[in-house]
């Protein structure tokens, strides 16, 4: 079978003069960007950047515009987001240390963050709706007191917040 005639595959993007547009490719009549981008460990892999434009003129400039921002270390992330324990054993728990918080309020915070991690860790940090939030909260209103459940929910502000 021809590579081409398969049904979902990628294939080059030509212009005007039928030459290939570099990192361009159309599948299923959408455009996409193929990019060589890296990791959180710092290590570089192959992504498909969907674009969202009708023309072969419009993806062009947006994958020109993409190249510079991947240039200047502006482009957004691609690719699947981690998962609220991810993000919290690999990213917010080594803010929380490092924001000029006393040990003891890391301490309650890191406490607090447990129910939202044994609630919610298991979703991607994109999939989280406030759906989510309202059933762990209202869980948590059944087993714990308020006063607890309302700093649960202070514990999910930033960080690099105000230190008072």
């Amino acid at each position: 079978m021809n590579r081409n005639s398969r049904r979902h595959s990628y294939t080059k993007v030509l212009d005007a003069r039928k030459h290939p547009v570099r990192h361009l490719y159309r599948r299923n009549g959408a455009f996409y960007g193929r990019l060589t981008v890296e990791d959180e460990q710092g290590r570089k892999k192959l992504a498909w950047v969907p674009l969202a434009v009708p023309t072969v003129a419009q993806a062009q400039k947006e994958i020109r515009r993409l190249l510079v921002e991947r240039a200047d270390n502006t482009l957004r992330h691609y690719g699947e987001s981690p998962t609220l324990e991810e993000y919290y054993t690999q990213t917010y728990f080594d803010l929380l240390t490092s924001a000029g918080k006393k040990h003891d309020t890391v301490v309650t915070e890191r406490g607090r963050l447990q129910h939202w991690r044994r609630g919610l860790g298991h979703l991607r940090l994109d999939k989280i709706r406030p759906t989510h939030v309202q059933a762990v909260f209202g869980a948590l209103l059944k087993t714990l007191q308020l006063r607890t459940c309302n700093g649960a929910l202070c514990a999910q502000q930033s960080p690099q917040g105000s230190k008072t």
